[in-house]
């Protein structure tokens, strides 16, 4: 008597990273799984073969997929942004740092020094970390209020006339200076542009 018997059949399929089949076969038993296709691109990562070797033997259902080593020179940007000298915009751009870290980790901001500039935490448009994405898109963005300061206008005898609160790097819209009975006015003793610091200015007259 004989007995004949099917070998089982099984399927192997290559896959990529996203789990999509890039090419599968219906094989019996024992026999030999055949070549990979080459290994799709990945972002950010260096390919390092399959999870299955070249010629290994079909035993059961198997789906195959690439290995992928993330790569440490994954490029991302952080940037520095500060307040405008007026109205409520962030619109000057005080740096931009183009770094490098390793794919799908976390990248954290950290806040820089500039004159005339303070961290505004909390921003609403702020981005302090996030991950680093193989195609190297990730942007991280900080923002800076400017300091701001009193600027004093004083009559010739140092008396306030007002003050006027303005932005570092703003300028200060000087008053009418005051009549002076025999005199003439001739300038402000201290320019009131580009402002950097607190200042007192005084109105200059000749006789």
């Amino acid at each position: 008597l004989r007995f004949y018997y099917n070998r089982n059949t099984y399927w192997i399929r290559y896959k990529g990273h996203g789990g999509n089949t890039i090419s599968e076969y219906e094989l019996r038993y024992g026999s030999t799984i055949p070549g990979p296709p080459a290994i799709p691109n990945r972002p950010g990562y260096d390919s390092g073969g399959w999870t299955s070797t070249d010629g290994a033997s079909v035993e059961d259902e198997e789906n195959i997929v690439p290995i992928y080593t993330p790569r440490d020179d994954t490029p991302y940007k952080i940037e520095h942004w500060g307040q405008d000298v007026t109205g409520s915009g962030y619109n000057t751009p005080l740096l931009t740092e183009n770094k490098t870290g390793t794919t799908d980790t976390e990248a954290i901001a950290a806040s820089e020094s500039f004159t005339g500039f303070n961290r505004h935490v909390g921003h609403s448009s702020e981005i302090v970390s996030g991950n680093i994405d193989g195609d190297g898109s990730l942007v991280l963005k900080l923002y800076y209020d400017r300091e701001v300061y009193n600027i004093v206008f004083n009559d010739k005898d140092a008396n306030e006339i007002v003050t006027r609160t303005v932005r570092h790097g703003g300028n200060a819209t000087p008053p009418t200076p005051p009549d002076v009975t025999g005199y003439t006015f001739s300038d402000w003793d201290k320019l009131s542009v580009n402002i950097v610091e607190d200042l007192s200015i005084i109105a200059v007259y000749t006789p």
